[in-house]
């Protein structure tokens, strides 16, 4: 028993050690770069920064472990990796950091980052030249009327093995309605960029909405990964990687007055209608059925009806709408009305106008209305 306390107290003995090092010591504004923690002789310790500094955004992408033998010695380490972000210039502190590990604990020192004003291109333009991988979001407009849809995608670019551990989509202003808009097909092609080829995969596209007026931003999707690569002819390293996208900026502009009034929200996009009647000769009773298809793109979300004008000898019940897509996107939405002719004789029905803002001309425009004549037979 004896022996074995010996043992253990010379084996709990051993004091921590840890290597802290930042990848780079002088860095951009928003440039991400790499920090490393390895800690010695403490394979359950627990790490917490101690000091927060508020221009710089910390993450932890990855830890990993391995065991050592010197001379007969064993030894643990565990390394721990951050990406970090500094949106301020200047000579910033990160750290220090604390290492707590049973009833010892040790602080380490800070790291210093010189941190310099971002040139006129920003991170991705760089990262598209030199990175194994990089991931960007672009967006179809930046400026828009209300109502009027903006196509938001997400492309991640890489030209080495990778193992996405998890992504955080894009994330839209709370007012806005967003359809996703991604087809079933497979979303990978081979470009070219500089003097590198990369594997292109679009992960994220929505069509996005807004009805009111004002700035807003859309805030930037993440990924974190692991990036691998060859150090001999049959082993590979792996690099914990955290991307983020630029966040983007949406200037939504007030329409014109509409020439008509628009009781709900107003019908914005590029439309045309095809009205159709199921038969126009029928007998007393016997119904007819109208078909309405409003195609084109625009907000179908905020199209609840469409109006039909008649005459009182006819009777209507209530229509059915149906919203047409090509793969998820909206391209049209159709209504079936039951029209129930009560009296014999020729009975017309009309499509009414549909004013909407054309977002090809930036006017109002209005579809006309169609008329349609009804013989009826029988009696009444």
């Amino acid at each position: 028993v004896l022996i074995f306390l010996f043992i253990a107290n010379f084996v709990y003995a051993k004091n921590i050690s840890y290597n802290l090092e930042a990848s780079k010591n002088e860095v951009s504004t928003n440039e991400m770069f790499q920090i490393t923690l390895e800690i010695t002789n403490a394979s359950n310790a627990s790490v917490s920064l101690l000091e927060e500094n508020p221009a710089v955004s910390l993450r932890e992408v990855g830890k990993s472990s391995s065991i050592s033998f010197t001379n007969g010695q064993q030894s643990s380490s565990v390394t721990i990796t951050y990406i970090a972000k500094i949106t301020k210039e200047g000579k910033q502190k990160i750290g220090p950091f604390k290492i707590k590990n049973r009833s010892e604990s040790i602080n380490t020192k800070p790291l210093f980052i010189n941190v310099s004003a971002s040139s006129s291109n920003n991170s991705h333009a760089t990262q598209e030249k030199a990175e194994d991988a990089f991931i960007k979001a672009v967006a179809s407009k930046t400026s828009v009327y209300e109502g009027e849809f903006i196509d938001v995608s997400v492309f991640f670019y890489t030209s080495v093995e990778t193992r996405i551990n998890d992504y955080t989509q894009l994330e839209f202003p709370a007012n806005a309605w967003t359809e996703d808009i991604r087809s079933e097909n497979d979303h990978k092609r081979r470009v070219q960029i500089g003097n590198r080829i990369y594997d292109e995969y679009e992960i994220e596209r929505k069509r996005l909405f807004i009805n009111t007026a004002g700035e807003y931003e859309i805030s930037p999707a993440k990924i974190n990964l692991y990036l691998f690569s060859r150090s001999a002819m049959f082993s590979f390293y792996s690099t914990p990687t955290f991307l983020e996208t630029q966040p983007i900026n949406i200037n939504v502009k007030p329409l014109p007055e509409s020439p008509v009034k628009i009781d709900t929200a107003v019908p914005t996009g590029s439309f045309s209608v095809d009205v159709k009647l199921s038969s126009q000769e029928v007998k007393v009773g016997e119904p007819v059925t109208m078909t309405i298809t409003l195609n084109g793109k625009g907000n179908f979300h905020v199209i609840n009806k469409y109006p039909i004008s008649h005459t009182k000898e006819i009777e209507l019940f209530t229509s059915k709408s149906n919203l047409l897509k090509n793969g998820n996107t909206a391209i049209g939405k159709n209504w079936e009305t039951i029209l129930v002719p009560k009296k014999q004789g020729e009975l017309t029905v009309s499509s009414a106008p549909f004013t909407y803002f054309d977002t090809s001309s930036y006017d109002y425009q209005t579809l006309p209305s169609q008329s349609f004549i009804i013989k009826v037979s029988g009696n009444d």
